[in-house]
């Protein structure tokens, strides 16, 4: 099987115009959109589309107006121009949580059929409900690390402007996890991120071992966004508001649709 957790480390820098830096442990998913079915088949806490203690919904992701997530990855490539054929899709992601979801970051890692990386689309929200899509597409001097930086153009945090740039390093998803951003202006690099991990075998032993560990995972990421937002605010680190500058926040799109309405 494909599909996997990683038990990994969170950790953010900021160099200006205040220090700041803070890490956490967590774990993630790395799901095989090709084995949907049979993760909900053989895990007990897993459910797609449906109600359960971890769930995967389609309405949580990029929408193209297709039927599943992966139809709808292919899509946006699409539109970008990629016409070369793919195989599996990787999602790294948080999945729903005790009925609760945000993902400050999910990672879809496509590949041809026969297995070599292709692209990366990093999927940023924001705590707007909104969602903005980033291909990285661009290979360093290694096949399995895809390098490449963005105009940011999207309101993720306060504490930064809307023209700086991203900078996406991500590695190949295998037995270990190393995906960093990082952010910088005119003056260079100010920000720092990263989600580093270990590969465990997802099975229902690791995930109750995992939901006793860190009981309430997405509620988690929430609350630490907002006490992180507030520290920044006693250290008096510059204020951006959502309605500054809406021309420089450019193709976003709701983070969380409806819940689809069941046929009578």
């Amino acid at each position: 099987m494909n599909s996997c957790l990683y038990r990994c480390r969170v950790a953010h820098k900021r160099e200006r115009p205040k220090q700041h830096r803070f890490a956490y442990s967590t774990f993630v998913f790395c799901i095989d959109l090709d084995e949907l079915q049979t993760l909900e088949n053989s895990l007990k806490l897993f459910g797609l589309n449906a109600l359960n203690l971890y769930a995967l919904h389609d309405r949580d992701h990029l929408d193209q107006g297709e039927a599943s997530i992966k139809e709808n990855v292919v899509a946006f490539l699409r539109t970008k121009g990629m016409n070369a054929a793919i195989g599996r899709i990787e999602l790294v992601t948080n999945l729903r949580t005790w009925g609760y979801v945000f993902n400050p970051v999910s990672f879809y890692f496509v590949y041809s059929p026969e297995g070599s990386l292709l692209s990366c689309v990093a999927e940023v929200a924001n705590t707007f409900n909104e969602q903005k899509l980033y291909l990285v597409d661009q290979f360093t001097n290694k096949e399995n690390r895809l390098k490449q930086s963005h105009e940011k153009l999207f309101y993720i945090s306060p504490f930064s402007d809307l023209d700086t740039k991203l900078n996406f390093d991500l590695q190949k998803p295998s037995e270990r996890l190393k995906l960093s951003i990082t952010e910088n202006d005119t003056q260079g690099t100010f920000f720092f991120s990263s989600l580093t991990g270990v590969r465990i075998p997802i099975t229902n032993t690791k995930l109750l071992a995992y939901t006793l560990r860190f009981p309430f995972l997405t509620l988690g990421v929430m609350f630490s966004i907002h006490w992180q937002a507030l520290i920044l605010s006693l250290k008096k680190v510059p204020h951006f508001k959502k309605s500054h500058r809406p021309d420089q926040q450019t193709e976003t799109r709701p983070y969380l649709k409806p819940k689809p309405k069941h046929s009578q």
